[in-house]
């Protein structure tokens, strides 16, 4: 799982190397800048996603239950 997020972190890099690359080459209204804004929103997304799974859930305690 650790290599998957090191896959995203790293496509997501380059992605936003490019889109700034296009941004100063006045390529920002193109097709493929669009593509690329909505794989980094997806990779994002991924990450978000990755981040929840590993973050460990508290238990909850109802009044009922033994602490």
């Amino acid at each position: 799982m650790n290599s998957e997020k090191e896959n995203l972190r790293k496509r997501e890099l380059e992605i936003q190397r490019l889109m700034r690359q296009m941004k100063f080459d006045e390529l920002h209204k193109s097709q493929v800048y669009r593509n690329l804004e909505q794989e980094l929103q997806k990779i994002k997304q991924n990450n978000d996603i990755l981040a929840e799974q590993e973050t460990p859930t508290s238990t909850v305690y109802t009044s009922n239950q033994q602490k």
